[in-house]
């Protein structure tokens, strides 16, 4: 941990994080689905995560891409499923997990999410995102104040 440049790492982080972040009330604009349904996908996305041996970041990463499609786009509360498993796959192709995930995520969905409609709407979700897929999650923030000593997170302050 270079204590020398973190003030400047945070503010990055902080700045980049608030660049990618959905908008405010963005489930307002769902008719179909609400905050306990996105709830329900993500208890299952958290259940896939581990069966399938992914990292936290891409867990952090396939919810901040749910939030940010949901922010820009409407989802029926039958695609809602099919929203999740596709950004589960844009989030493992960012640290190259892919490894076959579409067709392990198609059997585990019970065949609710066919593997062409997870590449269709990795396409729909990519656009809708204007190919802005890469943020800051919590997991980021952690990993950087874990390093950090105290003493720089007191005293790096303005």
């Amino acid at each position: 941990f270079d204590t020398e440049f973190a003030f400047e790492i945070h503010s990055q982080m902080f700045e980049s994080q608030g660049k990618l972040m959905p908008r405010p009330k963005y489930m307002d604009g769902q008719p179909e689905i609400n905050f306990l349904l996105r709830g329900i996908l993500m208890d299952e996305l958290v259940a896939v995560h581990r069966l399938c041996g992914l990292s936290d970041v891409t867990l952090f990463s396939t919810r901040s891409l749910v939030d940010r499609y949901l922010s820009v786009r409407t989802v029926s509360s039958n695609e809602l499923k099919l929203v999740g498993v596709s950004c589960m796959v844009i989030a493992s192709n960012l640290e190259n997990m892919h490894l076959r995930l579409a067709s392990r995520l198609e059997h585990l969905s019970g065949g609710a999410c066919m593997k062409n409609d997870i590449f269709n709407m990795e396409c729909t979700i990519l656009s809708a995102l204007t190919f802005k897929i890469a943020s800051t999650t919590e997991v980021d923030f952690l990993d950087r104040l874990v390093g950090a000593p105290t003493a720089v997170m007191v005293s790096s302050g303005p």
